[in-house]
């Protein structure tokens, strides 16, 4: 062998070791991001979120303060619905600058988006949230079309595929047409929610449903925080597990690494929730699970920020 194939060998194989390391270490160190981490982080109790909200609501405010780490506390206001926040990112929405730059921009549309998703929450009658949120659709982008689709709001349809047929076009718009369709027929057509979202792990495994249907059924099944919905997210796990695992424990070879892929990616996502609901290591195995030994993956974290489920 050349000492040029062998000085190549060398350095790819260093890339590949050092490639794990270096993931990680890009998402570790987004002072932004971990900032916001910190503050959400553990925000289990009434007065904890409350503690929480103020200090978020502290940084929106702060125009002084760098606009990505604004943005961030903003989307967090919106995520966790703080109803404290609301006459903040009102005031701010009614005194916006646009064109400024792209960055001002952008915290602009996340704030605009928090308030109407703090507002929309607040109205008690969901039939009237309902009607908001179509009236919403093309004055907010994509939030309020994908909102409807996951409260199975049938009526909102014609609407829905107008807004995106306004922002998409071509293949996008028609996957993006076919999964909130897809959303709206399961939870119109089963009697519980717990049961349409069954159904949706269960659909037949093409590219664009697996991705994002099944993606969607087993973050909702989370957010339930159920007995039964722990229930079907463990029950789809195994079934994830024992695609690749016999009963010895030993990996069954599958035609195609990109469906191990796939499924390894969606399986650390159960494991993901099921740790945000307060399952710990061990209760996981109990359940007959092992994130450690399948799907095992250089990027596992576990307990990333839970705050966009727990509400």
């Amino acid at each position: 062998m050349s000492k040029r194939k062998q000085n190549l060998i060398v350095a790819v194989s260093l890339i590949m070791l050092l490639m794990p390391q270096t993931v990680m270490a890009m998402k570790v160190f987004n002072p932004d991001r971990e900032t916001i981490r910190e503050i959400t982080k553990g925000i289990n109790t009434p007065e904890k979120k409350l503690t929480a909200v103020g200090k978020l609501i502290s940084i929106v405010k702060d125009e002084k303060g760098g606009i990505r780490l604004r943005r961030l506390a903003a989307e967090k206001l919106g995520q966790l619905r703080a109803v404290e926040a609301e006459e903040t990112l009102k005031t701010l929405v009614d005194n916006f600058e646009w064109g400024i730059s792209k960055e001002q921009s952008d915290l602009n549309r996340v704030i605009h988006l928090s308030y109407w998703q703090i507002k929309v929450s607040r109205e008690p009658d969901i039939e009237l949230q309902n009607n908001m949120l179509i009236e919403l659709v093309g004055v907010i982008p994509f939030w309020p079309i994908d909102e409807l689709s996951n409260r199975g709001v049938k009526k909102a349809l014609p609407k829905i595929i107008e807004g995106i047929n306004s922002g998409l076009s071509g293949r996008r718009a028609e996957l993006r047409i076919k999964l909130c369709t897809t959303k709206i027929e399961l939870l119109t057509n089963n009697f519980t929610r717990h049961e349409a979202l069954y159904k949706a792990l269960k659909m037949e495994d093409t590219d664009d449903q697996y991705q994002r249907l099944k993606k969607w059924a087993t973050e909702e099944l989370g957010k339930l925080d159920s007995d039964e919905s722990r229930k079907i997210l463990i029950s789809f796990a195994k079934e994830l597990e024992n695609k690749y695992i016999d009963s010895r424990g030993n990996r069954i070879k599958v035609k195609g690494d990109y469906l191990r892929l796939r499924d390894g990616s969606m399986y650390r996502y159960i494991i993901k929730i099921l740790k945000c609901y307060g399952f710990s290591d061990d209760k996981i195995k109990d359940h007959g699970l092992n994130p450690k030994k399948n799907f095992r993956s250089h990027d596992d974290v576990y307990d990333e920020d839970c705050s966009c489920y727990i509400s």
